[in-house]
């Protein structure tokens, strides 16, 4: 798997768009952007995972990869003030 070899030639399109689209300052080659594609892969892993799942009849799948969980909800207390 190109993952697991830390490749990330199957998301180039994909990356290459996204920069563009959202005109990111990232160079390919640099730490970040490898970062940045590594992410990529894992969210469409998970992705086709959930699609396998749900092709299978399973719609309970959650996603295992903290990087496509969704956000914890944060509450904070309420603040009162006094006049």
């Amino acid at each position: 798997m190109e993952a697991a070899r830390g490749e990330t030639q199957a998301v180039t399109d994909v990356l290459g768009r996204i920069i563009e689209e959202g005109r990111i300052d990232l160079d390919p080659g640099s730490v970040e952007y490898r970062k940045f594609a590594h992410s990529i892969q894992r969210a469409e892993i998970e992705a086709l995972t959930r699609a396998a799942e749900r092709d299978a009849g399973d719609w309970t799948g959650q996603p295992k990869d903290k990087l496509v969980q969704p956000p914890k909800v944060v509450t904070h207390k309420a603040l009162v003030l006094r006049w």
